[in-house]
């Protein structure tokens, strides 16, 4: 994902920087074109309207009273070529032609319409019109000048560059957001069910939740922008925010983020399987235990130590929730691990409870387990959980 963001984040500039050399090449490049003169002096107008008004419809010229007369009532308008102004052909609009002077002669960039018939092409070698010194007898080479708008069509392309790269940082500030409510969004499930939890007298207060909301912004969100230096987003991404995690923590079963890999082995003999949890830390073990749930097709959550309520372990599968407490001991686990495990069950809202360690369990533990209906479990009989699992009370060991 990033290497393609990259890739599309370095066309864009190409195509921009492109677009821009573009506009400023093209024009230079447009003024190398064949330039014309006119073979006798005649009217050419800035108006295509005005020119056909001097010219008969057959094509003649009219008279020069006639054309005096015209041209002084649209004073201002039209323009008489001289032999030695020199002209560029622009576009052709019926019989007329839209030119534009270049120097000399002060019309370097006026603009006129004039019959096509009235200009002739420019041949420096051959023309009879153009008599040149022995100093002029180096060909005519007319410098590309830049157009007269290029500092505004710099601006336009500085801004529109400027949206685009606002646009795009604004959606990965939001992406972002997204990424972290997504990955903390089991966390804030069971913080917004504990804070909105009804009192002894049936009545929840919202700002418990409320502040839990903005201490995970404040926390988790606005230094990660802050970070990216996208923390100038924020405020218009702050309702939206709000309204993402309500729809996230209001889900009925929410999805827990992946626990720390701890790849288990393939089945072990009970020798090798004692040896391997011998070296375990209780961490580890409860992770060996999450990761045996996993294949078995349960979604787990490995809780943060210190905070797991006497839950190591959530596991969802098929609507079923279970909460499950490792014990890592080397002698029999007693019933303090179940009455935690069943407060667990309680608090968490489960179906199912669980026990699990490597050693057996003490005949108070057991007696416990029948009333409470928590089973007492080997790490072993973790993957057949639904399928063969003992009555609770009865662990069994292989």
């Amino acid at each position: 994902m990033l290497y393609r963001r990259g890739a599309y984040t370095l066309f864009s500039t190409i195509m921009t920087i492109a677009l821009f050399v573009g506009l400023i090449v093209a024009p230079a490049y447009s003024r190398q074109q064949p330039l014309f003169y006119a073979a006798t002096p005649s009217l050419a107008c800035e108006s295509a309207a005005l020119t056909d008004r001097l010219y008969s419809a057959d094509k003649h010229i009219l008279s020069a009273e006639a054309a005096h007369r015209l041209h002084e009532r649209q004073k201002n308008h039209c323009h008489t070529l001289t032999t030695d102004q020199l002209w560029e052909q622009l576009r052709v609009r019926g019989s007329l032609v839209e030119i534009r002077g270049v120097s000399p002669n002060n019309v370097d960039g006026l603009r006129l319409y004039v019959p096509q018939t009235r200009l002739t092409p420019l041949e420096p070698e051959t023309s009879p019109r153009f008599s040149f010194s022995p100093i002029t007898l180096s060909p005519i080479v007319h410098q590309p000048t830049l157009p007269p708008d290029l500092p505004f069509i710099g601006f336009g392309l500085y801004f529109v560059w400027r949206g685009i790269r606002s646009l795009r940082r604004r959606q990965r500030a939001w992406h972002i957001i997204r990424t972290l409510i997504t990955t903390h969004s089991y966390t804030l499930f069971e913080r917004r069910r504990q804070l909105l939890t009804p009192n002894s007298y049936g009545s929840t207060n919202p700002n418990r939740w409320r502040k839990e909301k903005e201490t995970f912004c404040q926390s988790v969100l606005l230094p990660a922008l802050r970070q990216k230096k996208l923390i100038q987003f924020w405020p218009m991404w702050k309702k939206r925010t709000d309204r993402f995690i309500e729809s996230c923590t209001r889900r009925t079963t929410p999805k827990h983020p992946p626990s720390p890999t701890f790849e288990p082995p393939e089945p072990l003999s009970p020798s090798h399987d004692r040896a391997l949890t011998s070296r375990m830390e209780p961490l580890d073990y409860e992770r060996y235990c999450a990761q045996i749930l996993q294949r078995a097709g349960w979604q787990t959550y490995v809780t943060p130590t210190g905070s797991d309520q006497g839950a190591d372990i959530i596991a969802t599968r098929r609507q079923v929730r279970l909460v499950v407490q490792c014990k890592l001991y080397s002698r029999p686990v007693g019933n303090k691990a179940v009455q935690e495990v069943f407060t667990a069950c309680k608090y968490q809202r489960a179906q199912l409870a669980a026990v699990v360690s490597n050693a057996g369990y003490t005949r108070h533990a057991r007696q416990l387990a029948a009333s409470t209906g928590v089973y007492l479990l080997h790490h072993r009989q973790l993957a057949n959980l639904d399928e063969s699992t003992p009555q609770p009370g009865q662990a069994s060991f292989l």
